[in-house]
């Protein structure tokens, strides 16, 4: 039995992130050290767990259809309770019931690859530290926590405990054979623990940790100017995590090599991106989940990110079951793509310069200087239903007939027009080609083979092209009128984009019940192949999920009501990804 065994106890308290608290956290970001490589915390598991019950997804799991799902799980949380009992004589019930408060866990410091000789596969490379609040009587929880280190002793002879004093705290030093030390105590109500590998035994992580809880640090997480900022702003109800995304790299390049290739990859094309912060909250009406990188992006990339919203979702019909819409001058991005390019890979880059001379060789006009060049940012993709004749054959058995349009802004409407209409001769498509007026404009179609139609228009300023001219219609009925109601006049829309800065360059919209249906797709596959399940999974996991009674795609179209948004947006120091469920 090593560490990881006594620490093991501990880290269960993940489990109880749903049970509900007494209290919330003071923001444990002000009790771990500055330079914490990876944080992660909930303030008030209360609230989180009532605002998940009471979620569209919430009530979605306690349906009738999902108990093969929560029978499975309680079962697997009953045998883990019952095997730990044995094991330690301590109910994880009653362990885990203590921490009802704010708790925090991090990967305070690692080893450096470049400086540090270890066996990835067998050292304990990593500090880590583990902060709860304790409710109730302190003493006695105290004395459940050292009778269970007493237990794990007793049964392994290589672990050694010793006791130790930091200013008035008590605490307890657990060291295995290889070295991997375990430090314990109780601070100010707080459970305190911090395990270490031999390659950082000097660190003095449990005494920071503990000023950090007295409030007598000199430097803390939330005060480092690394740290995300959104995370040290208003609590949110729900799990909180940041990491050092270059740090964390940097170590796993020990554990595996090509990461050194995309660690220098990324250095290169972006120099250092700092910290990537998450957070998952939970509300009674569906959940948000968002992701920052705070980071500095070099001069030469300005040019790609323009200081302007998407206006392509202006063009999309308020009912589209999937959205996405970018803003960047492609131009530039090309120029910048093919230059890093050359600098990593010169063959590569150079392969990709011969074929689009190919291609201008073949179709009599050049991608980059003749449509690229063209485009004058805005690019708009949406999926929306369609009639049965219109529809694309999807993977979905259950999924409304649906198509494809994509809608770009262009310089120049007529020689675009003229380009595509070389094309079209050049490849022999004149001769089935049909069109048609529609509101002053006009709308091309090609027949495919197998694939319908695919039909297009290019006015003054916009290209529309789809597999469905419904959708061709749709968009050139709001280029015309621009009071008709489209999905940035939508009421959900609308609500997305408030709660993300103006200034962005891509986002993304679904249906929350289409990407119901995709998940329990995917799983309902998942467990038709139980033989490709083992492979990604070990064996007791993946024997739970066979079996498993899924409910239909309905199912989640009955909870989730309205459209479901994504939003990612860039700004030159800020990446932001949201998800949420209205």
């Amino acid at each position: 039995m090593n560490i990881a065994a006594i620490f093991g106890p501990v880290l269960l308290a993940g489990l109880a992130l749903l049970s509900p608290s007494a209290r919330a956290g003071e923001g444990l970001e002000q009790v771990f050290p500055s330079g914490t490589l990876l944080f992660a915390t909930i303030d008030d598991r209360a609230a989180m767990s009532d605002a998940l019950a009471a979620s569209s997804w919430g009530r979605l799991f306690h349906d009738a259809a999902f108990e093969g799902l929560r029978g499975a799980l309680d079962a697997k949380l009953s045998a883990g309770g019952d095997a730990f009992l044995a094991t330690t004589g301590v109910d994880p019930s009653r362990l885990l019931g203590a921490l009802d408060g704010g708790l925090a866990f991090g990967v305070l410091a690692a080893a450096d690859p470049e400086r540090q000789e270890f066996d990835p596969e067998n050292d304990f490379v990593v500090s880590l530290g583990f902060v709860a609040e304790v409710s109730g009587d302190v003493d006695d929880f105290a004395a459940t926590v050292d009778g269970l280190v007493d237990r794990m002793l007793e049964d392994d002879d290589d672990l050694v405990l010793k006791s130790e004093r930091y200013g008035d705290v008590d605490a307890g030093l657990v060291v295995d054979e290889k070295g991997v030390s375990m430090r314990y105590g109780f601070v100010d109500g707080h459970l305190v623990v911090t395990v270490n590998g031999p390659l950082l035994e000097d660190r003095d992580d449990f005494g920071a940790l503990v000023d950090g809880v007295l409030g007598v640090a000199d430097e803390v997480l939330a005060d480092d100017p690394e740290f995300a900022g959104s995370l040290a702003a208003e609590p949110l109800t729900g799990v909180r995590a940041s990491f050092d995304l270059m740090a964390f790299l940097r170590f796993a390049s020990a554990f595996e090599p090509q990461v050194t290739d995309a660690l220098e990859a990324l250095t290169q094309a972006g120099g250092d991106v700092g910290r990537l912060a998450a957070t998952f909250a939970v509300g009674a009406q569906g959940l948000d989940l968002s992701f920052e990188i705070r980071q500095q992006v070099p001069e030469s990339q300005l040019a790609m990110l323009l200081d302007q919203q998407p206006v392509a979702a202006r063009f999309m019909p308020p009912t589209v079951r999937g959205a996405m819409a970018l803003q960047m001058d492609w131009a530039a991005y090309y120029d910048q793509l093919v230059s890093g390019l050359m600098k990593q890979d010169p063959d590569a880059a150079r392969e990709m310069i011969s074929s689009m001379g190919d291609f201008e060789e073949q179709y009599g006009f050049h991608p980059r200087d003749d449509l690229i060049e063209n485009l004058d940012g805005q690019v708009g993709l949406f999926v929306a239903e369609v009639d049965e004749s219109e529809q694309l054959p999807l993977p979905l058995d259950d999924a409304p007939p649906l198509n494809v349009a994509l809608v770009a802004g262009l310089r120049d409407g007529e020689s675009l027009r003229t380009l595509i209409d070389d094309v079209v001769r050049k490849t022999g498509s004149h001769a089935v080609r049909r069109s048609e007026e529609f509101e002053g404009r006009v709308i091309d179609l090609v027949p495919l083979p197998g694939a319908g139609n695919l039909a297009w228009s290019v006015t003054d300023d916009l290209l529309v092209v789809s597999g469905a001219p419904s959708l061709v219609r749709d968009v050139l009925r709001r280029q015309g009128e621009s009071k008709l109601e489209s999905l940035a006049t939508s009421e959900a829309y609308r609500a997305a984009s408030a709660r993300v800065p103006e200034r962005r360059s891509f986002e993304l919209s679904f249906a929350a019940a289409d990407l119901g249906r995709l998940v329990l797709a995917v799983l309902h596959s998942i467990q038709d192949d139980q033989q490709q399940m083992h492979e990604w999974l070990p064996d007791e996991p993946a024997g739970a999920l066979v079996g498993i009674e899924l409910p239909d795609g309905d199912l989640v179209a009955r909870y989730v009501k309205g459209a479901g948004l994504v939003t990612a947006t860039t700004e030159p120091e800020r990446m932001l990804f949201r998800v949420a469920w209205p």
